[in-house]
């Protein structure tokens, strides 16, 4: 940019009454380098504003893709006494009563069905670009370079994380999958009605999902608002800016539900992967690469110089705050040792070696971070996007895609806070917007490919945010109003439930956003994984035990909790007695609240199955348990009876699963010794480190390496997982799925009862858009054949 006039400034404010000749709002003169020069940023919200007009289109496409029917016909409830009910609306589950009772989903269910976890159908492609998109977030593209910029090579924990989380993936997601879509689910919270029939054990457990759903989206938010605040320069409210793209994710999730996220999601990657490619190129060249950032120099731009802990330990985060003639410059720490020295003036925290033990605080801190990442994907907004893919060699194809590009994502947001680290440290807004601000500001090239870098952020942040906002309305109204609060309803009374609760849920998780936005990153996905891990202890007996009953698993629930909470409060107490962060606390978990609170919870869960065992409580066994159950017709939704593991074991039989083969299994505990080794637990890691070649601590430089190494591994074990998409065999609407995704089936021990002549046996929905055939005829057909048989 053209200097506006020779003037001199130190301060924005001094260059108010520059005229750049453009839009005050939009192209305004601020400081750079002592100088008032013109800043543009019209063709970035020019770009931002037909980029928020595409979502729209494809939401609207989304839309076109739904069966047609369901939107006349889905206030038509089928009455419950039409469905083999009593007068009181309860169905049988009892196979032998002499009212056959209609197998499958209600046709208010198959509204909701069809909204949130759609059977689309889509291929390889949208659903690696989708999960993508759901798994690099705010946290990734903000969060990660802020907190680089603040501790260096200690954000490696970041991409250590997904290690955990894609292995998660790899256990769960197949299993899941089918069993959802044998089972006809509409929220991921089906498997705890399913499998337990508790309603205690599955609210508690969708509470705290829904919980998880809205700290992640406001996550998002806060991320956006950060960037707004940043690349606007105050000239353009960042609340206001941030509402209005709230507003967008509403409208875009109320017009295409999932299957318009879903291919939103696709172009939002395809922003993300782009600017993961060209916006790194283009620093390297104004600026320098990571080898020259982290060298021994000399020198106010040489992070050796101004933060050289970056180049010696593990850092925590946080600003040194020592004695006036001290800088943060001078200051890092080992939190077991509090003991001071004096080195030519300056004082150092806990250097002293002979109390240095191998136990360091930061070590454990970088290992309980990866540990949190395995309950990342077992959230609602990841469990939705599995039923819209064709079959579960996509899934594979999107594991593969996801392990590759975990360093085309990560590894930019690095090399983006080292540099903001060590050429611009003064600087106090997000290091991501800062340093795409300074090259729009350079003009030409380089501020095209900043314009184009800078939406596809926004891109990825709000590509989780509407995948987020959908997933909490999900648990909500699936679990909460139709399963608890309001059942029985019709499928249009259910729709106009969703579209209240997803802008309460949005503007909710926006306030707490822009409210709070003092809070950290690392903060918030800790404290979102550590409660998320209450409900995976449940989540694992549903698919794989039969050996712990619910209410054993609701102690275990609520006392895990109980540990999580407490901590999480007594460690903010903590902090906010303390005048800095590098202070050792009087309070320290040293592991994320959430893996201590889960390790309790195990053990009540098991404690208490044993010892209700031994008393011959029926609370020890959910066959025999005959109070706190779900009514007989919302179970009668997904079978006959309650799902069990050998019934599980009957829908996955066929079709291999990734973790089930013991050499990959093996493999997987050989990634976790790696890591574990790879730490840096030695002395020299925060006493005599040396740089490695391309500029990494050594301590660094074995952990990039092992990291390197495990996901070799981990691509290996996807790659070699052959699934052979064996049809979905369930009670009912099963179906060949896998080979025929146009067609569903009907299956199970009454099929024939239902559908003497076969005619119902499949039907064809290939041509579902814009043609009489939809879920509504087919559930209208089978009740009119159960209710006549009967």
């Amino acid at each position: 940019a053209a200097p506006a006039m020779s003037r001199q400034c130190t301060a924005d404010a001094d260059c108010r009454r520059v005229d750049c000749g453009g839009t005050a709002a939009i192209d305004f003169a601020a400081c750079r380098d002592g100088e008032c020069l013109c800043s543009e940023r019209a063709f970035f919200f020019l770009l931002f504003g037909f980029y928020m007009l595409s979502l729209v289109i494809i939401a609207v496409y989304g839309r076109l893709l739904a069966p047609t029917h369901l939107e006349k016909g889905d206030a038509d409830e089928t009455p419950a006494n039409e469905r083999g009910a009593d007068n009181d609306g309860n169905v049988s589950r009892d196979e032998d009563a002499q009212v056959k009772v209609q197998k499958g989903p209600s046709p208010a269910h198959l509204v909701l069905m069809d909204h949130f976890m759609p059977r689309a159908g889509f291929g390889s492609v949208v659903i690696s670009l989708t999960l993508f998109s759901t798994l690099f977030s705010g946290y990734s593209v903000i969060g990660i370079p802020d907190d680089t910029f603040k501790a260096g090579f200690f954000g490696l924990r970041w991409l250590a994380s997904t290690l955990p989380g894609i292995t998660a993936m790899m256990i769960f997601y197949p299993r899941f999958r089918r069993v959802g879509m044998a089972r006809n689910y509409a929220s991921p919270s089906d498997v705890f009605a399913d499998r337990f029939n508790c309603q205690a054990l599955r609210l508690l457990a969708t509470a705290i999902m829904l919980f998880v759903q809205l700290i992640y989206t406001a996550a998002q938010f806060k991320a956006i608002f950060d960037i707004i605040d940043a690349i606007a320069l105050g000239r353009i409210d960042a609340y206001e800016t941030t509402a209005f793209i709230m507003v967008v994710t509403v409208v875009c999730d109320w017009i295409g539900g999932q299957r318009g996220v879903t291919l939103s999601d696709s172009l939002q990657a395809a922003f993300t992967l782009i600017s993961s490619f060209t916006m790194p190129l283009v620093l390297v060249y104004q600026y320098r690469p990571l080898s020259e950032l982290m060298s021994e120099c000399q020198g106010d731009n040489c992070i050796s110089t101004r933060r050289p802990w970056f180049m010696r330990t593990p850092t925590v985060l946080g600003t040194c705050l020592l004695k006036e003639s001290a800088t943060d410059s001078d200051c890092f720490r080992s939190t077991f040792s509090n003991s001071t020295q004096y080195q030519a003036g300056v004082e150092t925290w806990g250097l002293d070696p002979d109390e240095f033990t191998i136990f360091d605080h930061q070590t454990i801190s970088i290992l309980g971070f990866i540990m949190n990442g395995f309950a990342f994907p077992v959230q609602t907004h990841f469990l939705q996007k599995l039923f819209l893919a064709r079959s579960e060699a996509v899934l594979r194809y999107a594991m593969l895609f996801l392990s590759v590009s975990a360093f085309i994502v990560f590894l930019p947001s690095f090399y983006y806070g080292l540099l903001a680290a060590a050429d611009f440290s003064d600087e106090t807004t997000t290091a991501v917007p800062m340093l795409a601000g300074k090259l729009m500001d350079l003009g030409g090239f380089r501020q095209f490919i900043a314009i184009i870098s800078l939406n596809a952020v926004i891109a990825t942040i709000m590509s989780t945010a509407d995948s987020t906002v959908i997933g909490g309305t999900n648990i909500w109204v699936c679990t909460w109003v139709k399963g608890f609060l309001w059942p029985n309803q019709s499928g249009r009374a259910y729709r106009w439930v969703t579209y209240i609760t997803t802008p309460v849920i949005a503007y909710s998780a926006m306030t707490f956003a822009v409210h709070a936005n003092d809070v950290r990153f690392d903060t918030l996905i800790s404290i979102q994984n550590s409660i998320n891990w209450q409900a995976i202890p449940a989540f694992v007996v549903a698919l794989y035990s039969d050996r712990i009953a619910a209410y054993p698993l609701l102690f275990g629930m609520i006392s895990g909790l109980t540990v999580t909470l407490t901590i999480e409060v007594l460690q903010a107490l903590d902090h906010n007695d303390n005048v800095h962060h590098y202070h050792r606390h009087k309070f320290d978990s040293f592991l994320p609240s959430g893996i201590w609170g889960v390790s309790v919870n195990v053990a009540v869960a098991i404690v208490s199955q044993i010892a209700l065992s031994r008393m011959g409580s029926s609370l020890a066994d959910d066959s025999r348990r005959t109070f706190d159950t779900l009514s007989t017709s919302l179970c009668s939704t997904y079978g006959p009876s309650r799902l069990t593991v050998d019934e599980i074991s009957r829908i996955v039989a066929g079709s291999p699963e990734p973790m089930m083969n013991p050499f990959r299994r093996k493999l997987a505990y050989a990634q976790c010794a790696i890591l574990l080794f790879a730490m840096p637990w030695y002395k020299s890691a925060y006493t005599e480190q040396q740089v490695a070649e391309g500029g990494f601590p050594e301590w660094a430089a074995w952990l990039f390496a092992a990291i390197v190494l495990c996901y070799a591994i981990q691509i290996f074990c996807i790659w070699t997982w052959a699934p052979n998409d064996a049809p979905i065999v369930g009670l009912h609407y099963g179906g060949e799925e896998m080979e025929h995704p146009d067609r569903f089936r009907l299956d199970g021990p009454d099929a024939n009862d239902a559908d003497p002549d076969g005619s119902l046996n499949e039907v064809d929905l290939s041509d579902e858009v814009g043609s009489p055939t939809s879920y509504m005829d087919i559930a209208g057909d089978i009740t009119s054949a159960a209710a006549s048989e009967a």
